[in-house]
């Protein structure tokens, strides 16, 4: 319950306003969830501090994050018609001119993989 400077207005909650001995439940369930939250972030940290990672989990994170690293420049063109003697390439500038004029690249930057 909250009372402004007006002693004559005084506020509730929504449950509350209803049934005040609902204050009491609340006030449990809120203890509980606190409770709950505290054991599972004990347990977290728990598994955080104990956890350790073999050597080929570590490579293969490390694998990861080169190929992400590589992949951040590619571009991925969807449903795009194929037409018959026109470069691939050529069909992606194409499109980035219309987009963003300064992505387009030269077709000798442009690599397969």
């Amino acid at each position: 319950m909250k009372t402004t400077t007006s002693t004559h207005i005084i506020l509730f909650c929504k449950i509350c306003k209803g049934n005040l001995s609902s204050i009491a439940e609340l006030s449990s369930k809120v203890m509980d969830m606190k409770k709950t939250i505290d054991d599972r972030l004990i347990a977290m940290e728990k598994v955080v501090s104990t956890r350790q990672l073999s050597p080929l989990q570590e490579e293969e994170i490390i694998q990861e994050s080169v190929d992400r690293t590589l992949r951040i420049g590619n571009i991925l063109l969807a449903n795009v018609p194929e037409v018959k003697d026109v470069l691939d390439e050529k069909v992606a500038n194409d499109i980035l001119e219309l987009i963003e004029p300064a992505a387009v690249e030269s077709l000798e930057n442009v690599s397969y993989r």
